[in-house]
């Protein structure tokens, strides 16, 4: 296991609980900033008619990404726009219930891949509940689902990741993508949480 992620895991076990001032779900602030130190990261997410949105910056190797996202459902992501291409997931299925996917247990739905507009590929989106955990953010903690989250595109290839969703915040505070082996290979996991100003 990478060390970031190990101590990942720890803190997931350290016992405590939040604190004052801890921020609650995104429709109620603002907007919501998570950050990571390491290399650098932050995601600054609103809540808007579509679903949830996504600004997020990230510095490595003295290089700077910005990605502007949109989320029908903080677990579906439908537009991923960066200096490079803009990336869309077409759902057949509502992904709306997934707020409801403990007591669903698994959800399918057939999808459509564009980059730039142009279809890509055809395949299935499938999100599956594991079980809840807990995940420090600052001084800050949540219950947590993880959500095995499998995008089959057939011969355009399969991504599998773990999220961990925060149903008290509304959004995704970790991801950990695999490999064939379902051994992590990367890994988005914030440490601090903050409420923006807009």
């Amino acid at each position: 296991m990478p060390k970031r992620l190990f101590a990942v895991a720890v803190a997931m076990l350290t016992p405590g609980g939040a604190v004052a001032d801890c921020p609650g779900r995104i429709e109620t602030v603002p907007s919501l900033e998570l950050t990571r130190e390491a290399p650098f990261m932050k995601s600054v997410f609103r809540s808007d008619a579509r679903g949830v949105r996504e600004f997020r910056i990230t510095e490595k190797d003295g290089k700077r990404e910005v990605v502007n996202a949109t989320y029908l459902h903080p677990l579906a992501p439908a537009d991923r726009q960066s200096a490079k291409n803009t990336v869309s997931v077409v759902y057949l299925s509502d992904p709306v219930v997934l707020e409801t996917l403990p007591e669903l247990g698994s959800w399918t739905s057939s999808v459509r891949v564009l980059v730039d507009g142009t279809e890509i590929a055809q395949g299935e989106a499938i999100k599956t509940f594991v079980g809840r955990d807990e995940v420090v953010l600052g001084e800050c903690r949540y219950g947590v689902w993880k959500v095995e989250d499998v995008l089959d595109l057939g011969e355009a290839g399969t991504d599998l990741f773990v999220q961990y969703y925060a149903p008290e915040l509304g959004v995704v505070v970790g991801s950990v993508r695999l490999d064939a082996q379902k051994r992590a290979d990367k890994a988005v996991l914030f440490e601090q949480i903050g409420v923006g100003t807009k």
